[in-house]
């Protein structure tokens, strides 16, 4: 009977460890996890965004023709070059493009010359006379040029030079390089004036079917982040991949092979969290981070605090509830203490795991709104910009109209108010006109 009632008096100590230790014990090892998985999901997000980011601008170097033009006005600009020393600085900048990119350039100043270039030029003369007639049309497209200079820089550049597309490379919208002939022999145009000194950078039509440009810009973006992402490239060809080990290069392919048959944003490997991006045909940029990477250093600290304050919390309630309990020994706590002890696991404890819970909720119900309102502000703009281009598809048509009307009726009859009001009567109304007749 004795051993039964010992058993019985350690079962009941087992169930109040169990209820007061364990139970609570459970809910802060379970808070950790969760924190720690909320912390991961936000890092995730935070990366998607930060990359998507960067994706929306990648896409304007999806066409290399693009980025060769956008990439060559902007590190080859005045503002962009001092004045001094400015033909050190171009030469500089020359060879280290070309060895990321592959072009040829010829570096020419009208007062001494070709200053530099990157291939042997095999009659030099020519090639001077060809490039000062490209800087003298892009100084004054009323320039006159020879027929001699004409057909030199024919037979250099190509038989379809036409010198009126010299500044094609400077549109904003759809910069183009120039093409001198029309079965690619040649190699396409840029040129450029910084200061004095006139720039002729050649591009292979080969070089355009390559992924250089957009590896040089990830490769950019790469270092400006301190290598916390990575990145490969799909080409027609086959996989563009950064320095990592053939492990991973394996899962790379395989989440492209995913993300063409789901069309997912995010896939995860064995080791990566790969964020694929769909550029062109034929070029698709595969961004990925490890998965040791996403650590959350700011909950080591408090969980090694948390871990031995509650080891301590419980070796005192263990001993003093088995002393109470098992062996019956007297204790000095007031039985008011004791209930407020039973109160606060009864209804402290509740209060503050829903507090906690409510507090994440409010949360992931913020950012939600925020990114809903962000979208839907970049929704309002997109739908603002093709309004716009509807009207002004409407206002030149409505031209065109009135344009095609007042011929019919010139031809008939002579000019006067009537058929100037009926003319401008025709013109859409969501446009501001300015008529000028010149006689």
């Amino acid at each position: 009977m004795s051993a039964n009632k010992h058993l019985q008096k350690a079962f009941y100590w087992l169930l109040f460890m169990l209820c007061f230790v364990g139970l609570p014990g459970l809910l802060v090892v379970y808070g950790f996890i969760y924190s720690n998985e909320q912390s991961r999901q936000n890092q995730l997000q935070k990366h998607g965004e930060t990359l998507r980011s960067f994706y929306q601008n990648l896409q304007q170097y999806a066409n290399n023709e693009a980025f060769y033009c956008n990439f060559l006005n902007a590190r080859f600009s005045k503002s962009s070059i001092a004045r001094e020393n400015a033909r050190e600085t171009i030469s500089q900048k020359l060879a280290e493009f070309r060895q990321q990119l592959n072009f040829d350039y010829i570096l020419y100043s009208q007062k001494t010359g070709i200053a530099t270039s990157s291939f042997a030029l095999e009659d030099v003369k020519e090639w001077e006379l060809a490039v000062d007639t490209l800087a003298r049309y892009a100084l004054s497209s009323n320039a006159k040029i020879s027929e001699e200079a004409y057909l030199a820089s024919g037979r250099l550049l190509g038989p379809q030079l036409n010198l009126e597309h010299l500044d094609r490379s400077r549109n904003p919208e759809e910069p183009h390089l120039m093409y001198p002939d029309s079965i690619f022999e040649k190699p396409m145009i840029w040129t450029g004036f910084v200061h004095e000194y006139y720039i002729t950078v050649l591009v292979k039509n080969s070089d355009l079917e390559s992924s250089n440009g957009v590896w040089k810009t990830v490769n950019e973006f790469v270092s400006s982040t301190n290598g916390v992402y990575r990145f490969s490239i799909a080409e027609k060809n086959g996989f563009r991949h950064s320095d990592i080990p053939e492990l991973l290069r394996g899962q790379v392919e395989e989440a492209l092979r995913q993300h063409e048959q789901g069309k997912q944003s995010q896939i995860q490997t064995k080791d990566l969290i790969v964020f694929p991006r769909f550029l062109n045909h034929g070029l698709t940029v595969l961004g990925y981070i490890e998965k040791s990477s996403l650590t959350n250093d700011r909950l080591v600290l408090p969980a090694i605090i948390m871990a031995i304050f509650f080891l301590i919390a419980s070796i005192i309630a263990g001993r003093y509830s088995y002393g109470l309990i098992v062996r019956e020994m007297p204790d000095n706590l007031s039985l008011r203490w004791k209930l407020r002890f039973l109160f606060f696991f009864a209804n402290g404890l509740p209060l503050i795991v829903l507090f906690f819970i409510g507090s994440d909720f409010l949360d992931q119900k913020r950012d939600n709104l925020l990114r809903e309102m962000h979208d839907k502000g970049i929704q309002f703009v997109q739908d603002f910009d093709e309004k716009i281009e509807i009207e002004y598809a409407k206002a030149l048509t409505s031209k065109k109209i009135a344009e095609k009307e007042l011929i019919e009726k010139l031809s008939t009859q002579s000019l006067n108010d009537e058929v100037i009001k009926s003319f401008t009567g025709k013109l859409s109304r969501n446009a501001d006109w300015k008529v000028v007749l010149v006689a």
